[in-house]
């Protein structure tokens, strides 16, 4: 293992929705923050919908970190983390190693490995080799019924394109309320999608989807678009399944009392969202910079916020409640703006607060 060097104070590990507000937030209060992210660039993964429907360039969805965080107090570094040693209190990464005296870990999630030819749909990146890949009436299998797999099902529907979901659960968007279940269900017998409920999986193939029952389905494109686990780095070093570490209400991890678990990379309960990975970041900055003596800091009560682009509508989820109109399939124009306007916010605040403290 390369030396560590000097100690960091804190070391955040990944710059998606958690790991780059956390560092903002941290940086203001004046810790000395260095961020750690393989490809140094941070991505609005709810808008990469507007990709498969043409509306949007990517550099909408696309931040570059390393022009965003000059001037700031925040230490950038383009690495990919390839181990956590928390015993040591060390990150190993593809140049070294860092040691740190707290650790935010928000390296986010990854898909299941798939075989060649399964495309996904997560980044802006394969959203473009979904569209390349099919023609005009092509059929589509997409296996995942819930957020992700509905929005790119709506999406290729309306695009003429003949679209079945697969999924192990009964009922699309199985992790909102029933209510919300019928609506897309009722959304996608109007627009022609088929949904298959209670098929599970086996294996997917570039043109076939293989079921635990030996049955099988062909198409000319398979994506997936099924459940997100915790990266493997987080799951190996910290000796926890696919829902990432165990961590407590204030998002501490339950075994390293310096160490702090996020988004995907963090078995909190809570659905996995932008949303609530925003909500964590200002949780996990103050109970990071909080006093010894003081209590850590709760995750206020979850309360699902969903704006769910279905073709030529949308649904807006709050709670066990929904609307749908065509004007929701507009709302993340709004949200991507508002979300970016905070961030470039927390950036003037933190640039702010690092010079004051060079003065």
């Amino acid at each position: 293992m390369a030396t560590q060097g000097v100690k960091r104070d804190v070391v955040v590990t990944g710059a998606g929705f958690s790991g780059l507000g956390t560092a903002l937030k941290l940086d203001r209060k004046g810790r000395d923050v260095t961020l750690v992210d393989e490809d140094g660039v941070h991505e609005f993964i709810p808008g990469i919908i507007d990709r498969i429907r043409g509306r949007k360039d990517e550099d909408v969805n696309l931040l570059e970190l390393k022009g965003f965080m000059q001037d700031t107090g925040v230490e950038l570094r383009e690495e990919s983390v390839t181990r956590f040693v928390p015993e040591e209190d060390v990150v190993e990464t593809s140049k070294g190693s860092l040691g740190y005296n707290e650790l935010v870990v928000a390296l986010g999630g990854v898909t299941f490995e798939l075989e060649d030819g399964v495309e996904k749909f997560y980044t802006d990146e394969d959203a473009e080799r979904v569209v390349s890949r099919l023609s005009s009436g092509d059929e589509a299998v997409i296996v995942g019924g819930g957020y992700v797999g509905v929005e790119l099902a709506g999406e290729l529907a309306r695009s003429g394109h003949e679209v079945t979901v697969v999924d192990a659960s009964t009922q699309p968007m199985s992790s909102s309320s029933d209510e919300v279940s019928k609506k897309v269900l009722e959304y996608m017998s109007d627009r022609g999608i088929a949904f298959r409920g209670e098929k599970r999986v086996e294996e997917a193939l570039e043109d076939t989807v293989i079921f635990e029952d030996g049955a099988s389905m062909q198409a000319d494109l398979v994506v997936w678009a099924g459940g997100i686990a915790a990266n493997p780095v987080v799951q190996e070093s910290f000796d926890c399944g696919k829902q990432g570490m165990p961590v407590n209400s204030g998002l501490a991890s339950t075994d390293y009392n310096n160490v702090y678990g996020l988004g995907d990379c963090a078995d909190t309960g809570q659905i996995k969202t932008a949303h609530n990975a925003m909500i964590q970041a200002g949780v996990a900055a103050e109970n990071v910079d909080r006093p010894d003596s003081e209590e850590l800091k709760s995750v206020p009560e979850e309360k699902t916020i969903i704006d769910l682009s279905l073709g030529d509508t949308g649904l807006f989820i709050l709670g066990d409640r929904s609307w749908k109109h065509p004007v929701f399939r507009y709302l993340k124009d709004l949200v991507r703006f508002q979300y970016f306007a905070r961030i470039r916010l927390e950036h003037l605040a933190a640039k702010y607060s690092s010079s004051l403290r060079d003065w």
